[in-house]
């Protein structure tokens, strides 16, 4: 039994790794009207059935005790907001979803994490799915802009938008690695994918989040780091008009308050339609998943739109507000802060430059996809693996420095 439990939690293990691999991209098959399965989705719920069945009780209850507790509450907010909408399809969708990235996949990760041989494997492999992704978004880049266009210059992502979260995301914590890693030819690595990353983004939110999370990553390491830092967005800015699609430009008019024209720009348009539906519906919203279902009535004397507006450019913090409630909103920045707040704990206690840059990045990470959120709805195919990654993450390195440092854990182990 014990040798049928140990390859079982083995074949757990390594879809777990196939799910960093097929995870960051859109691809789907839609099963229903607008209701879509990408192929990672049964992989997570195969490799989350295969841990039930491997694992013992000591293990669940060491992965249940290091889920926090906001995680239960966001998924109670949502599942009250299915029931409110009269389970219809859609939400039900949103809620099996949210709890495949929450809970499902973040106990796959933390599990295979825990163990540092795993966890450098785990790192390798996003690293490459990483490079993979930017060198497909600098093929898109590169190709005349007549044939794709800024918003399809996506990566293996549908358009620049979520390839923007998923950049604000995951390049910090490639450049907590630059500034700690002692080893020269993983910091070229880490410059070149930097590069790569602020060559091929197009979404003005995106480079906002990641403006802001490089700016804490830097003061974290170093006062001189930051200036050396600031200076260098100097020149990049000076000669980022050179570059053939004129990244600046591009920024400012994807978040830009008004057109050519003078007119309100779509996007915030939308966001007052959405604060209205929010205001009407407070509490559960009109049901998770029903956002594009309702938004339409609440423009009331605001421009109605004339044409569909460019696709993930709404404010993730109303939508959830909207659809799912005010609460669920406010429950799922408080998930971002607490993971946060792991991450910087680990980098306090860490013992090993590499495990400190590590954590730091993870920490400027989430707050770069925090701030990206304002400008798109990220809570979409593609970046909710990657999302529960980093959760997992900052989860490991906190009590791995706690046990290390000699700290109580609360009995948060997992045994083995």
């Amino acid at each position: 039994m014990t040798t049928v439990r140990s390859r079982l939690a083995e074949l757990a293990d390594w879809c777990t790794l196939a799910a960093i691999l097929i995870g960051p991209t859109q691809f789907s098959i839609e099963v229903a009207p607008k209701t879509f399965l990408s192929p990672v989705d049964p992989l997570v719920w195969f490799a989350g059935g295969l841990l039930l069945v491997s694992a013992g009780w000591p293990t669940l209850s060491g992965l249940f005790r290091r889920t926090p507790l906001v995680i239960f509450l966001f998924l109670a907010a949502i599942a009250m907001s299915v029931m409110h909408a009269g389970y219809r399809l859609k939400s039900i969708k949103d809620l099996v979803q949210a709890v495949e990235y929450f809970l499902l996949a973040f106990w796959l990760f933390t599990s295979l994490l825990d163990d540092p041989v795993r966890r450098a494997r785990a790192l390798r492999w996003a690293g490459v799915v990483l490079t993979a992704i930017l060198l497909l978004a600098l093929a898109q880049y590169a190709w005349p802009a007549a044939e794709i266009d800024n918003l399809k210059v996506g990566g293996t992502f549908t358009n620049r938008n979520v390839l923007g979260g998923f950049l604000a995301l995951t390049l910090p914590v490639v450049g907590g690695l630059l500034l700690y890693d002692p080893v020269p030819l993983r910091k070229t690595w880490y410059a070149i994918l930097l590069i790569g990353g602020a060559w091929v983004l197009l979404s003005g939110g995106a480079a906002i989040g990641l403006g802001v999370a490089f700016g804490l990553l830097t003061a974290w390491h170093h006062p001189r780091t930051t200036a050396l830092a600031g200076l260098a967005v100097v020149i990049i800015l000076s000669a980022a008009p050179l570059l053939p699609r004129s990244n600046p430009t591009v920024w400012s008019q994807s978040i830009a308050l008004f057109d050519d024209d003078g007119v309100p720009t779509q996007r915030y348009t939308e966001w007052q339609a959405a604060r209205f539906m929010s205001e009407d519906h407070p509490l559960l919203g009109v049901g998770q998943g029903l956002y594009q279902d309702h938004i339409g009535t609440y423009y009331g004397y605001l421009p109605s739109p004339e044409h569909a507006a460019e696709p993930d450019t709404q404010n993730l913090y109303l939508v959830l507000g909207s659809s799912a409630g005010i609460p669920a909103a406010i429950l799922f920045i408080l998930m971002l802060a607490v993971f946060h707040g792991r991450a910087l704990r680990a980098a306090h206690h860490a013992t090993d430059p590499v495990t400190r840059g590590l954590a730091w990045g993870v920490g400027a990470g989430l707050i770069g996809f925090g701030v990206a959120c304002l400008w798109s709805p990220l809570l979409v195919r593609g970046i909710g693996i990657p999302l529960a990654f980093i959760m997992a993450l900052a989860t490991v390195l906190e009590h791995e420095g706690l046990v290390a440092r000699g700290y109580p854990t609360g009995g948060r182990s997992i045994p083995k």
